[in-house]
């Protein structure tokens, strides 16, 4: 018998490969141990895409750091996942360096409903979606720029995301 667990997930890095991906429903994603390939995240956890105009899967993103041993770790332990992009249109990263994300449902299915909890436990203390739209900030920057005015930006309240049911597909 298998557990699962669903949680929303932003792919990191979406703005190093841009280049070679557009996100799409369709698309078919899984996780790849890095196992010492990357400098940034000893357990980084690769996201892969096997596309048609490719015959291997390409690196397509990250899983976030803030998840990524778990994530790293019950892939060792038979862990299974299922990745959908929720929605094709990339969002700015929380990162203090910033760069894009694109929004995806991953399921967890796991045979240990013990260990399914504690990755479960963990995503939810340490992880979370939160997507913030600076349009209106950066467009009055950019006018007090150019009228030679100075404008404090605005904070913009970013939404907590909990599924992807509930955002349409722009």
């Amino acid at each position: 018998m298998s557990f699962e667990f669903t949680f929303t997930m932003g792919i990191r890095g979406y703005h190093v490969y841009q280049a070679s991906w557009t996100p799409s429903h369709e698309d078919k994603l899984t996780f790849v141990q890095e196992k010492d390939l990357n400098k940034y995240d000893p357990c980084a956890v690769a996201v892969k895409g096997t596309f048609k105009e490719n015959i291997a899967p390409i690196v397509i993103g990250h899983v976030p750091v803030e998840i990524s041993r778990y994530v790293y770790h019950s892939l060792s332990r038979n862990c299974r996942y299922t990745i959908k992009v929720c929605d094709r249109k990339p969002y700015r990263s929380p990162l203090t360096q910033g760069g894009l994300e694109v929004r995806c449902s991953v399921t967890a299915f796991w045979e240990n409903e013990e260990w399914l909890g504690i990755l479960k436990q963990h995503v939810e203390e340490k992880y979370s979606v939160t997507i913030q739209d600076d349009s209106n900030s950066i467009l009055k920057e950019l006018i007090a720029s150019d009228s030679g005015d100075t404008v404090e930006p605005e904070s913009c309240s970013g939404s907590e995301l909990e599924s992807c049911s509930d955002v349409e597909d722009n």
